[in-house]
């Protein structure tokens, strides 16, 4: 059904402004042509052609178990910037003719959308931008004639104030573990430093400190996931049970890590859209029910845009449309 229609796709061409990269800073201007050429073989009938920036959640439901279970995608659009090429009005329809066309297209990613996430795992939840044209057959039996290039999105956050990010606790041997983060915002690839006031009054036996860094991932309607992106246990601590501690301890954060968001859809189900980032500290002390927790909040952003060297390339558009 269509398939004279669906060769069309293949004379379909998109070009970008950005010579040599889809990679896009929000509040920026995604420009370039789309070239058409219509062979005429079919009479092409059309309701409308438009071009399209699009934001999709792309996530997985699973039903049943074992060898019956199944996974089923789901796409969900936050974001849509639309640049209409030509239309006509309701139940009315136009003949495309035969011959070259070339569409110009300027669309703009707002400010505080997200940025694009790669899947962690598989069938795990991811966030895409899509650049599409679309042109929409007037007969609901024909099908539509799009073809789509990804670009990848770097968020840059608002200015926010550097302040320190501290907690502190301590438990019923009278352990007290206060810590505190030197910057409450870290820049991905750079150093995340430390410093750890314990006070031991007891001298009691505390095996060790554990440190995690945990990325929480919230996207639309996915199921909420956490990560664990670095796990190590603070060096020189081990079956310490001096009375005090007070030493700063540094961490290398990865290069490519998602810079924290918070974003809500002005339209759709209003689902957010948020990536946080805590570390979570623990004092393990010997003994039953005695550890220490303490969580401290974070904010990860990038220094500079990367490359597309930097960035592992999104996954065909084929591949994952439903």
């Amino acid at each position: 059904m269509g398939s004279g229609f669906s060769e069309l796709a293949e004379n379909i061409s998109l070009h970008f402004d950005k010579t040599g990269q889809f990679i896009y800073q929000t509040d920026e201007i995604v420009s370039g042509t789309v070239k058409f050429f219509n062979d005429g073989k079919s009479e092409l009938k059309l309701k409308s052609i438009f071009i399209e920036l699009v934001g999709d959640i792309v996530y997985y439901r699973t039903r049943g178990s074992g060898t019956s279970r199944r996974a089923s995608m789901h796409i969900e659009t936050f974001f849509t910037e639309r640049q209409m090429i030509r239309t006509v009005e309701k139940g009315d329809s136009f003949i495309l003719e035969s011959g070259n066309y070339t569409w110009p297209f300027s669309l703009s990613l707002v400010a505080s959308l997200p940025s694009t996430l790669e899947q962690t795992r598989h069938e795990g939840p991811y966030l895409r931008y899509v650049v599409r044209i679309q042109l929409i057959q007037s007969e609901w039996h024909k099908k539509n004639i799009q073809k789509a290039c990804f670009i990848t999105v770097q968020s840059v956050l608002s200015p926010i104030p550097m302040i320190e990010s501290k907690d502190d606790n301590k438990n019923e041997k009278s352990v007290h573990l206060h810590a505190i983060l030197q910057n409450n915002i870290v820049v991905a690839g750079k150093k995340l430093i430390l410093r750890i006031d314990l006070h031991n009054q007891n001298r009691a036996l505390i095996n060790r400190i554990s440190f995690t860094l945990i990325q929480q991932r919230l996207l639309g309607s996915a199921v909420k996931e956490e990560l664990t992106l670095l796990k190590q246990n603070l060096n020189g601590i081990h079956d310490f049970q001096d009375e005090n501690l007070h030493d700063k301890f540094e961490f290398r954060l990865l290069e490519k890590m998602a810079p924290s968001c918070s974003y809500i859809p002005e339209w759709s189900n209003r689902k957010p859209i948020t990536v946080r980032y805590k570390v979570h500290l623990e004092a393990h002390v010997h003994g039953l029910c005695r550890n220490i927790h303490l969580r401290l909040p974070l904010t990860i952003i990038n220094a500079k845009q990367q490359t597309n060297n930097d960035i592992l390339s999104p996954p065909s558009y084929e591949k994952i449309s439903p």
